[in-house]
């Protein structure tokens, strides 16, 4: 996946890796949750990829380990809050 530690240097496709530390199964809920630690934490970085398309890279580590390593596009991100937003606030 090219998600090892340091800087990310592939941004041309969009993917994740998600450590087993919860007991939750649902694999959206894990995912969803990594993006609001990495947010929360501050655990992230804006680039453009070799096409210029904004990339988001989120991290989400506990004490001891990187529980999680994400590379989305920005629009990819905006489009999930667009269809997560049922009170439409961010119209």
């Amino acid at each position: 996946m090219s998600l090892n530690d340091g800087l990310v240097a592939d941004l041309s496709f969009e993917r994740c890796v998600i450590g087993k530390t919860t007991t939750v199964n649902n694999m959206y809920l894990k995912f969803f949750y990594r993006i609001r630690n990495g947010f929360a934490h501050g655990k992230y970085c804006l680039r453009l990829s070799e096409n210029n398309i904004k990339m988001v890279i989120i991290q989400d580590n506990d004490k001891y380990n990187v529980t999680g390593r994400i590379v989305i596009r920005l629009s990819t991100l905006l489009n999930f809050i667009n269809e997560i937003d049922i009170n439409n606030l961010i119209n």
